[in-house]
């Protein structure tokens, strides 16, 4: 990585674009970047990363023109929109670092808000990925209650035995019993060889 920015020229991050390479001022490099808007901005290679809404000014005040930067629904943006976007978050490895993002739409919290009420949410559902390889939009989340979550999880055991390698659920069809009946068989089986542990719905808070 260049510790310039070199590297990022040509990137986006949010309403900027990075077009040049300043050097460094007071300690921090710097770099110049095209706003959305036509106005150039030079601002600090590191602010780039640490931001998940940045901009030239132009749209100071817009951003929480909601007045919901208090409430629940507005904190699952916020952090779904920093653990994909936002290099310095917790969960940035498995999810940011993996290729999952925030689409573009999704990246204006009022957006966001009026899928989330549309599709009926409410406090204490939370948001999932229908396809974990997929990032957040709208054909591919939905909202769940956290037991719906963790048996969704559950649900997605894949399981290789006697040459064939299926999800828990479909195994547990394959024999006409239960998640936790199925669960319990493997577990006991000498021959049973889990293949991997992938979870389709990993979305979290």
């Amino acid at each position: 990585m260049d510790r310039t920015g070199a590297d990022l020229i040509g990137q986006r991050f949010d309403q900027l674009l990075v077009i040049n390479v300043i050097g460094k001022k007071n300690g921090h490099y710097m770099v110049e970047c095209l706003c959305d808007c036509g106005k150039k901005t030079v601002i600090r290679k590191t602010r780039l990363k640490e931001a998940t809404k940045i901009g030239c000014g132009c749209l100071k005040g817009k951003w929480t023109r909601h007045c919901e930067s208090h409430t629940k629904l507005y904190r699952v943006w916020d952090s779904m929109v920093r653990r994909c976007h936002s290099q310095t978050h917790k969960a940035y490895g498995r999810y940011g670092a993996r290729g999952i993002c925030v689409c573009d739409e999704w990246r204006d919290y009022v957006a966001f808000r009026d899928w989330a009420m549309s599709k009926g949410y409410a406090e204490g559902l939370t948001i999932e990925r229908i396809n974990n390889d997929l990032g957040y939009n709208a054909s591919n989340c939905c909202w769940a209650t956290r037991k719906q979550q963790q048996n969704n999880r559950r649900a997605c055991v894949y399981i290789t035995y006697q040459g064939q390698t299926k999800t828990l659920t479909e195994w547990s069809e394959a024999f006409g019993i239960t998640i936790d009946a199925a669960k319990s068989f493997f577990k006991g089986n000498g021959q049973a060889k889990r293949a991997e542990y992938s979870t389709a719905h990993q979305a979290r808070l």
